[in-house]
């Protein structure tokens, strides 16, 4: 009798060791979570303070020296990520299949501005 109760006495202490560290577990999950929902929430800028952007078109003249990846330096704007996004946005806004242009010739050109036109 007295090994069934010893048994039942480890038995239950194992239970009791593995319902702790669950418990433990499941707190620290429950943190991390909190925290890294929270840095989510709060690190993402409010977008109510900024002012809307507009996109508009215009048509330039390429002249002598232009390259697309220097007419897109010269006109790309924030909302792009990087210049080889804009050059991609102009080769198919004017029809383009490669990076060749000729002095001369015009090519339709996408920027933002804050102002309602």
């Amino acid at each position: 009798m007295r090994n069934h109760k010893s048994l039942y006495s480890r038995i239950s202490k194992r239970k009791s060791n593995y319902n702790q560290k669950l418990a433990r577990i499941i707190v620290i999950l429950s943190v991390v979570l909190c925290f890294t929902f929270s840095i989510v929430i709060f690190a993402t800028p409010a977008k109510g303070n900024e002012k809307p952007r507009y996109k508009y078109f215009k048509s330039i003249e390429i002249e002598a020296g232009d390259t697309l990846w220097s007419i897109a330096e010269e006109y790309m704007t924030k909302e792009y990520k990087c210049t080889m996004d804009y050059v991609k946005e102009l080769k198919s806004m004017n029809g383009l299949t490669s990076d060749t242009i000729h002095e001369g010739n015009s090519l339709v050109i996408a920027y933002y501005s804050d102002e309602l036109k």
